[in-house]
């Protein structure tokens, strides 16, 4: 969310880190639209299966971190269950997936 600066006034999204901006390969692409969906579907099968095999966990993660890596993809899939305009600002997106950080710090076996 840091790389963004959504307008709501004008719509318009600016990019304001160029870090987010380069190319990625066709299969990570596409893998990463795979967790997007599973988060907004709320799959969990899809979304640790998926995570797994983009390397994103190992498949060896304790309960506590695979709650907070569903979790907090849930939250990041919400913008995308409905065609409705999302309200980022209400919906305390941010501050909810922050809420898992300690868990990361602490149980994440892979980088």
């Amino acid at each position: 969310w840091g790389n963004f600066l959504y307008d709501v006034r004008t719509r318009t999204t600016y990019l304001i880190d160029f870090g987010a901006a380069r190319d990625y390969d066709e299969e990570f692409v596409r893998g990463y639209l795979n967790i997007v969906k599973a988060n907004a579907d709320q799959d969990e099968k899809a979304l640790f299966d998926e995570s797994i095999r983009m390397g994103f966990l190992t498949g060896e993660e304790n309960s506590m971190m695979l709650e907070a890596h569903k979790m907090s993809g849930y939250c990041l899939g919400e913008p995308f269950q409905s065609y409705e305009p999302y309200n980022f600002k209400e919906s305390r997106i941010t501050s909810r997936i922050s809420e898992h950080g300690a868990v990361f710090l602490k149980h994440r076996l892979t980088p």
